[in-house]
């Protein structure tokens, strides 16, 4: 993972795209297959649809364990001077096979948690199916006011009998209704989400397929940048796997000499990325400003020996803007995960600021010391990874995807959100646009989901990876790096 990138040729820029598939019984490439038209520009926008993507090759996904498992490959288009698209390499994550033993009963107590708000209290997207929820019990109860008040001649036996009847009848259509593909597929992000021991085993599975998929790509050597897409509950099963394998690599960096005045090697693009965070945190900055600090942070970090790869995270329809309901039962207790450390946010949280302290300081500070390098801190993975965020608006609450909506209000405002307003009518579906945003690989207008991910997956960047430079890393040095190291600066300690 080293030597002068400005003097290897363009066809060693490489770019994977890890794709994660959401909730639901999914077979194995069902989800690669729809993205990769969606993903890819179209080499020939006057051919016939089924001509315009001829350029793209199926080959076994070598870096994965399963037997399913391909990887779609993507040559270059263009010239060395101007790249239209570089060779990109997809991979699908598939992980729904882990998921097994779902009970209906494991989506009660969240959807009761739900359904027993105020309106004002419920996501976004889920308000016209809470509504639903009230009118049919309502029915219910009306219904058995009726029999009980206005036949007062029917004897007890016959009103319980009528009244039971009513009940079941409902019951059993709010059940039918309950359980159609979209809500039984939301258990999975329940089960998920569970800490309990009855879904511990398939949660660790899944999360570690992912971090193994990440690692191996890390580790094959031929790869220069990597974008991680997910789809609904593949959205939290990738930032926790990214996040483990940050935990990893974070503070790994090649033998950084001591600059001439002492102290550290400063880390090219980090006081320029905490002014940005400051600014956000001032609500004085921009998304657009913060991602490009973003981008140069990675250049830096690279070029000091670190092997992150990754630089961008896009969501698509995600469960993840409730995550205060699911992961915890209100904001304050999801603030406190935050606070902990178990949820990082972008900009992620002042290094510099204890576990119970509230109040953020005036400019944060994202780095340690290690030798004579200034490396970012375990929970700063959103220092260097771009987090893009997709979704079909539920209009009226109902007409839409129920399951996606912003993330910043919850994670950060360094999170580019974006309503996708076009791939009408489909995208009004309700409930079911959730599983159509792979649907429209041809409709390239600006406000549709296929021209806002390929402009975010920016393959057409191979120019400025080649003029990167990356020190060579001694695995060895590395290793040493991660032992516990314990450095103190101003009275903080090493991250």
């Amino acid at each position: 993972m080293g030597g002068e990138m400005a003097d290897i040729e363009m066809a060693d820029i490489r770019t994977a795209v890890i794709v994660v598939h959401g909730m639901g019984e999914q077979k194995p490439l069902d989800t690669l297959k729809e993205f990769v038209r969606t993903a890819l520009k179209p080499k020939d926008a006057a051919a016939a649809p089924e001509h315009r993507r001829a350029y793209y090759y199926s080959r076994p996904a070598l870096v994965s364990d399963s037997y399913e498992a391909r990887r779609y490959i993507a040559r270059f288009l263009g010239s060395p001077a101007n790249p239209i698209q570089g060779q990109t390499e997809i991979f699908e994550y598939h992980w729904s096979y882990m998921m097994t033993g779902n009970r209906f009963s494991d989506v009660i107590p969240t959807t009761l948690r739900l359904v027993l708000r105020p309106p004002w209290k419920v996501p976004v997207g889920l308000r016209g199916l809470w509504t639903i929820v009230w009118l049919v019990a309502l029915a219910a109860a009306a219904a058995i006011l009726a029999v009980t008040f206005y036949f007062p001649n029917l004897g007890v036996a016959t009103r319980t009998a009528v009244n039971s009847s009513i009940v079941a009848a409902l019951v059993a259509f709010a059940w039918r209704k309950a359980t159609t593909g979209v809500t039984a597929s939301f258990v999975d992000v329940i089960r998920y989400l569970d800490t309990s021991p009855r879904s511990y085993t398939a949660r660790r599975a899944i999360r570690g397929g992912m971090l193994d998929l990440l690692r191996n790509i890390h580790d094959a050597g031929q790869y220069t940048r990597i974008v991680v897409v997910a789809h609904s509950l593949g959205a939290y099963i990738a930032y926790d796997a990214m996040h483990s394998l940050w935990f990893e690599l974070h503070a790994m960096h090649a033998d950084v000499p001591a600059p001439p005045q002492g102290g550290q090697a400063p880390l090219v693009g980090l006081t320029d990325l905490q002014k940005a965070a400051d600014d956000l945190f001032n609500k004085e900055g921009s998304v657009d400003a913060y991602q490009t600090r973003q981008f140069e942070l990675w250049k830096g970090l690279r070029a000091q020996g670190n092997p992150w790869l990754i630089t961008d995270f896009i969501c698509v329809g995600t469960p993840m803007y409730f995550a205060d309901l699911l992961l915890t039962r209100n904001k304050d207790e999801f603030d406190n995960q935050v606070r902990n450390g178990q949820m990082i946010t972008c900009p992620p949280r002042a290094g510099q600021q204890e576990v119970e302290e509230e109040r953020r300081p005036s400019h944060v500070k994202y780095w340690w010391p290690h030798g004579h390098a200034q490396v970012l801190g375990s929970g700063t993975m959103f220092a260097v990874v771009r987090w893009t965020n997709f979704w079909f608006p539920a209009v009226w609450s109902f007409f839409g995807d129920w399951f996606g909506g912003r993330l910043a209000p919850l994670f950060g405002d360094g999170i580019r959100d974006v309503r996708i307003e076009g791939n009408t009518p489909g995208r009004w579906l309700p409930g079911f646009a959730h599983s159509r945003y792979f649907s429209y690989p041809d409709d390239d207008a600006s406000t549709a989901i296929a021209a806002n991910i390929r402009q975010t997956l920016a393959l057409d960047i191979d120019l400025e990876l080649a003029a990167m430079t990356v020190l060579e890393t001694d695995p060895a040095m590395n290793a040493q790096r991660l032992q516990p190291q314990v450095t103190w600066t101003s009275g903080e300690p090493a991250d």
